[in-house]
């Protein structure tokens, strides 16, 4: 770990130390003490540190976590309420009356976290403590915005967005599904109002559990959408499972029809709300509209379901009804898409998962059997 910065406060001793000898001795001291409020405290910002780094904590804040008493009622120094963990605590004022605490660096924030998991503090413990203790009745707007950071926020990969945030797929790998499960069950639970932790539920269901339950995929989708009823990317989860779900079937199975039906009003349902939102960005309780651009997964979900259906019916009296219902539907996305492919000039990610999804030769097959 790295040596603290100028700013850093830190007692005569630790400066005497080595930076080994003092993540040794904090190191000691959590695997003894691993419920002590300087130890919970250390953990959470920590932990905020390497997943949000950005983040911070009031130190009112710090101090309702340590408890009384408090250096303004005669408790001593907050520096000595945190020691041994000084040395890797950063302190700055930007703004008058509302000290910012941190971690220094999110390199020494990242090994803290590891020694964490190593000896019993799991980062979901962290976590869902940290939710307990800052987020009542009237959490602080930026305590909520990193929290949703740290569970939903998805970083982009090769392939477009990851599955989930990086904190729940390390919980997911170091813990168990079930231990995101109830982080992100937790927060939806606190944040009655905020739709992101629902919808990732809704996502964990059908994506990472084995088997996917799309069962309770369905249920926490609806309870994202009737906390953001008029959001498209809200909506669009809803239309995910359903297509999932499809795409999981048997070819010639039964109920492949009604479940295509299913899909296909919810991305009609995305469609409808992405044409009336404005481009506006979500407030931090995840309630406001999130449309920068035109969310067009309602279209392309569309087609992929008509797809996918198409291929999977073998009754042909059942080919012959999808093609005859959907046939307008189906060329009026697609020709969308073949204006967006010409015109929009997307990145080479974007054109190749377009086109990977079925909306390049295989739509095009799709969109000539349903002109014939």
């Amino acid at each position: 770990m790295e040596r603290g910065s100028p700013d850093t406060e830190s007692s005569g001793a630790d400066s005497e130390m080595s930076g080994e000898e003092l993540v040794e001795r904090w190191v000691l001291y959590m695997n003894q003490n691993p419920k002590s409020t300087n130890t919970q405290l250390f953990c959470m910002l920590a932990l905020l540190k390497a997943y949000a780094p950005e983040s911070y904590l009031l130190m009112s804040e710090c101090q309702k976590i340590l408890g009384p008493p408090d250096p303004i009622h005669g408790g001593p120094p907050f520096e000595d309420r945190m020691e041994p963990f000084t040395f890797f605590i950063r302190k700055s004022s930007p703004n008058p009356g509302h000290e910012h605490v941190c971690m220094i660096d999110q390199v020494s924030a990242q090994c803290a976290v590891k020694v964490m998991a190593a000896i019993g503090i799991p980062r979901s413990a962290t976590v869902t403590q940290m939710m307990n203790s800052l987020c009542g009745a009237q959490a602080e707007p930026h305590v909520l915005q990193f929290i949703k950071d740290l569970l939903t926020k998805r970083k982009m990969g090769q392939k477009g967005k990851e599955n989930f945030s990086r904190l729940v797929e390390d919980i997911r790998k170091h813990e168990s599904f079930n231990e995101a499960l109830c982080v992100l069950k937790r927060a939806s639970t606190i944040f009655k109002e905020n739709a992101a932790f629902p919808q990732v539920v809704s996502r964990l269901y059908y994506i990472a559990k084995e088997p996917s339950d799309y069962v309770k995929a369905e249920e926490w989708a609806k309870r994202a959408i009737n906390r953001a009823p008029d959001i498209s990317y809200i909506a669009d989860t809803l239309g995910q499972v359903y297509k999932r779900r499809l795409l999981k079937m048997g070819k010639g199975t039964g109920g492949i029809k009604s479940m295509a039906d299913e899909a296909f009003r919810a991305f009609k349902d995305v469609e409808r709300k992405a044409d009336n939102e404005k481009p506006l960005e979500m407030d931090t309780e995840g309630t406001a509209s999130i449309a920068a651009t035109f969310n067009n997964q309602g279209l392309f979900g569309f087609l992929q379901v008509a797809k996918i259906a198409f291929e999977k019916l073998r009754d042909q009296q059942h080919k012959a009804s999808l093609i005859q219902n959907k046939k307008m539907e189906v060329e009026d996305k697609f020709e969308f898409f073949e204006w967006y492919l010409t015109y929009s000039k997307p990145d080479k990610t974007t054109l190749a998962t377009l086109l990977l999804e079925g909306c390049g030769d295989l739509l095009q097959t799709l969109h000539n059997k349903n002109s014939s």
